[in-house]
């Protein structure tokens, strides 16, 4: 019985750490541009679900034609009814599991926490719901190129540059392409959010493991006046 009460001690102790240590990387930032220092023409959204942020890109000329690769499997990039991109990284076999989180596998999250290979998931969708809560970043032109630029650099390629696709789909609409990287319990879909606004030139936490240090440093670093 001693030996399970210390156990448990150690998980709660170590969780408890884990989360302060979100806090703490989300409250130390990187250098570059604060929202409040002039904000640009461009509008990304950043939307969240219980464990998971998704960038939520407008579908202008430029990211029509940064993610014009995703049209040979079946996305309309052109369609003029496209009005926004959806983008996320995550672990594989966690991330492309059919259905809800109900479904998820223990071999699947487990994996996610010791580590997993990567994937970066797109999707498109019209119009957003008046009430969606979103957080907002407020891009130059040039920031937004770099910002595409870092995306599509997270995209895994084969020797001829060509996207490697996998045969998953959450919404039936979406399409799931081999990432760089690797997933685990320190390099998470919310830290590659962190590494790509970071990427375009945004001042943002260095360590955004999960979803409330996302939006603690957005609302510390970002938060419009």
């Amino acid at each position: 019985m001693k030996t399970l009460r210390r156990i448990a001690f150690s998980l709660l102790a170590a969780l408890a750490l884990y989360n302060l240590a979100a806090v703490i990387g989300a409250i130390i930032p990187d250098v570059g541009r604060k929202q409040t220092q002039g904000a640009g023409a461009i509008e990304v959204l950043l939307y969240t679900g219980p464990i998971h942020y998704d960038f939520l890109i407008p579908a202008v000329p430029e990211s029509r034609a940064a993610f014009s690769f995703t049209e040979q499997q079946g996305l309309p990039v052109n369609d003029p009814r496209l009005g926004w991109f959806v983008v996320g990284w995550g672990a594989r076999a966690f991330y492309t599991t059919m259905g809800g989180y109900g479904d998820v596998t223990a071999q699947a999250v487990w994996k996610a926490i010791t580590g997993d290979t990567a994937t970066i998931r797109i999707d498109s969708v019209g119009t957003l719901r008046a009430d969606l809560d979103v957080l907002r970043l407020k891009m130059t032109g040039q920031e937004f190129s770099r910002f595409l630029l870092a995306i599509n650099a997270s995209f895994k390629q084969s020797g001829d540059q060509t996207r490697l696709p996998i045969d998953a789909h959450l919404t039936g609409t979406d399409i799931f392409y081999e990432a760089e990287g690797t997933f685990n319990i320190f390099i998470t879909c919310n830290t590659w959010i962190g590494q790509i606004l970071r990427d375009a030139g945004f001042q943002f936490g260095y360590w955004t493991p999960m979803p409330y240090a996302v939006t603690l440093s957005h609302w510390l670093w970002q938060k419009e006046d």
